[in-house]
């Protein structure tokens, strides 16, 4: 089961975090919140569970 972790990183540790919790995880995408700012339509993730460090 595909897992989509959204993070937000000023310094990096919500990074480290997400990476962190990823390396537990089998099957994990790490999306930066960030590159989703400019998206105008609804954003729906491709995976059931999703997580936010």
């Amino acid at each position: 089961m595909k897992t989509i972790i959204y993070y937000f990183t000023g310094t990096g540790n919500m990074l480290a975090a997400a990476k962190k919790i990823a390396t537990v995880l089998a099957d994990c995408e790490l999306v930066p919140i960030a590159s989703l700012q400019n998206i105008q339509e609804e954003i729906l993730p491709g995976a059931d569970p999703v997580g936010i460090p």
